[in-house]
């Protein structure tokens, strides 16, 4: 692709750069002459931390600034801005909360049994991926503590164990509420953005797929 930019006469930057010698060390070999050409055909780098800066002056690659994880930035310009949720507040009522965020079926089917041990001493949100009527009353059908829909605005919303929340655009500001993180979609297409929760420096815990090969290998 760089050849290509270079032979078109397109300035083209790279945004997020991130280079260490161990995953990198082939730039910075005595045989990494053609890598080395490649990264010095971009016009500009835009580096995550200083140490990519410093590694790309190291093979001649000075027109460099670091930037920032852009990534870590939004997220903290979302925290720092965000808005109280009153209802989630009064919800958790001083008590110890765990948030469940981006859950998909298969996280909730793993999750629904921890959830009824210890809903007695510890506070859910559920944040579904897909806020659909049909997983939410899974949910409600499955629960066997006292829950409610965040869209109920119940009056009595401290008492219940479990908060559902079945609207869009507030995960990032739930996170902050809780003690314990759950981020959702590994089971699936894949892990959601565990960022959010990490802002608030709360234990995050997520899912690992372990696929097992069964089949006897050929004779």
């Amino acid at each position: 692709m760089s050849l290509y930019l270079l032979s078109e006469k397109i300035r083209a930057h790279i945004i997020l750069s991130l280079l260490h010698t161990t995953a990198w060390a082939g730039f910075f070999k005595s045989y990494g002459g053609l890598f080395r050409k490649l990264l010095q055909n971009f016009n500009f780098f835009f580096t995550q931390n200083s140490e990519t800066k410093g590694l790309l002056s190291t093979i001649g690659i000075h027109n460099a600034k670091v930037a920032g994880d852009t990534r870590f930035d939004r997220v903290m310009e979302i925290i720092k801005n965000s808005i109280e949720i009153e209802q989630a507040k009064k919800f958790k009522n001083d008590q110890k909360l765990f948030v469940i965020g981006s859950c998909w079926p298969e996280d909730f089917e793993v999750l629904a049994p921890f959830i009824h041990e210890n809903g007695n001493n510890l506070k859910f949100i559920i944040a579904p991926h897909e806020i659909s009527d049909s997983f939410i009353s899974e949910i409600e059908k499955s629960l066997q503590v006292k829950y409610a829909r965040f869209s109920e605005q119940k009056s009595d919303i401290e008492d219940c164990a479990v908060l559902i929340i079945d609207n869009i655009g507030m995960l990032s500001r739930l996170y902050r509420y809780g003690e314990f993180a759950f981020v959702g979609g590994a089971f699936g297409k894949g892990l959601h953005n565990i960022l959010e929760a990490a802002c608030y420096g709360i234990p995050i815990f997520f899912a690992i797929r372990i696929i097992i090969n069964t089949r006897k290998p050929p004779t």
